[in-house]
């Protein structure tokens, strides 16, 4: 066979050039795209940011401790009124957490009166149920004993009801007496009405303010969920004025 001449390849220096382009192409798009998303993402973000309603107004009249389940000093110059749900786990994280820390505190010395209420959420299908059993255990003055034995438990249902009202040595008969009582269920929905009327939609919430002498409380301050206790600290420290629990 005969040997042929070598021969230039004049094609080759264009095809890199193309692969060149093609690459640079590439690259454009993805940064193009990446640029979209990005935008895209900031715009729903500050839409969303600035769709996210204003926390309601504090109350402008005093709020009644009218039947509420109170722990503390009653003379004691701050307030803490609590709107929980038995069967909701951030009021179990507060009660277990930030809770002992404000009573050792605030409590104990006299500092802070926590006010109880009662607000079951409609999605707890255990959390009216619990709330009359706690109610009712308050007519036996063990309220406070059967409020922490509830939140001991994650989960909610007849048996844990039965067992908590037994570990706190209540009278069994008394108690389902008393949470068949239509005043029972009326007690826990005035509760309920207080918190709408509130603006609170969500539990826990809490109402911090200055405890007035005719049995009410001028609110200044708002906190919703289950804060740490440097949260509950600062606010209450603005209320006492002495950082007692620092």
């Amino acid at each position: 066979m005969a040997d042929f001449p070598d021969v230039p390849n004049h094609g080759a220096g264009p095809t890199r050039f193309k692969r060149a382009l093609d690459g640079a192409a590439s690259v454009s798009m993805i940064l193009a795209a990446g640029f979209v998303i990005a935008v895209s993402w900031l715009g729903y973000h500050r839409q969303n940011t600035s769709a996210r309603p204003a926390p309601p107004p504090l109350p402008t009249t005093p709020v009644s401790l009218a039947g509420a389940m109170l722990r503390g000093d009653r003379a004691a110059p701050a307030v803490l009124i609590v709107f929980s749900d038995f069967q909701c786990p951030f009021c179990r994280a507060f009660t277990q957490q930030a809770l002992p820390k404000i009573l050792q505190g605030y409590v104990a010395p006299g500092k802070l009166l926590i006010a109880f209420r009662f607000f079951p959420l409609s999605i707890h299908p255990f959390g009216d149920l619990a709330a009359r059993a706690a109610l009712c255990a308050g007519e036996q003055n063990r309220f406070w004993e059967m409020h922490d034995q509830l939140f001991q438990s994650p989960q909610l249902n007849d048996s844990v009801l039965n067992e908590s009202a037994t570990a706190v040595g209540l009278d069994l008969v008394a108690l389902k007496a008393c949470e068949a009582m239509p005043r029972t269920e009326e007690a826990i929905q005035e509760d309920v009405r207080r918190a709408r009327e509130l603006k609170s939609t969500a539990t826990p919430t809490f109402f911090l303010g200055r405890r007035q002498t005719d049995s009410t409380v001028t609110v200044l301050s708002r906190i919703l969920g289950a804060q740490p206790f440097e949260i509950f600290q600062g606010e209450i420290d603005k209320v006492t004025g002495d950082g007692a629990g620092k």
